[in-house]
C-alpha cells in the first residue's frame, strides 16, 4: 500500500462537512454528482474535488477558469494559469454560488468563492 501526495489548484469554495447533505465522504461526492449532472445547463462549468489530509478529505465545489486544464499539480511540477477575466470569473462565481443553492447549501455560512491550492495525501 503506497501513499500519493499532490496538490490541487483551481478556482471554487469549500463546502463544510458540517453542511453536507450526507455525513458520509463516500455518499456526499455521489449526491453533488447528481445534482450537478440534472443541472448541467445552469452550471456547466462547475464540478467537485474531494482532497486533503489522508482519511479526512475536504469537499469543493471547483469552476473550470480554463477548459480543459486538470487542476491536479503533481509533486515536483508547478501549474501557471492567468487569472480569468473579469467576465469569464464573474460568470464562474455566479455558477459556483448557484451550485450552492441547487446543493442546498447555506451561501452565508461559506467563503466567496476564490482561487484556492488544496495539498492531498491519499
Amino acid at each position: 500500500m503506497g501513499y500519493d501526495t499532490s496538490a490541487y489548484a483551481f478556482y471554487g469554495v469549500h463546502i463544510p462537512r458540517e453542511q453536507w447533505g450526507d455525513p458520509h465522504a463516500g455518499g456526499e461526492p455521489d449526491r453533488v454528482q447528481e445534482v450537478l449532472s440534472a443541472n448541467s445547463l445552469a452550471v456547466p462549468d462547475v464540478g467537485y474535488l474531494m482532497a486533503g489530509d489522508y482519511d479526512r478529505d475536504m469537499l469543493f465545489l471547483t469552476a473550470d477558469v480554463t477548459p480543459n486544464e486538470d487542476v491536479e499539480v503533481r509533486l515536483g511540477t508547478f501549474r501557471r494559469f492567468e487569472p480569468a477575466s473579469s467576465h469569464r470569473l464573474m460568470k464562474l462565481t455566479d455558477q459556483l454560488n448557484e451550485a450552492v443553492k441547487l446543493l442546498g447549501y447555506d451561501i452565508l455560512e461559506l467563503d466567496a468563492p476564490a482561487y484556492i491550492a488544496v495539498p492531498d495525501y491519499s
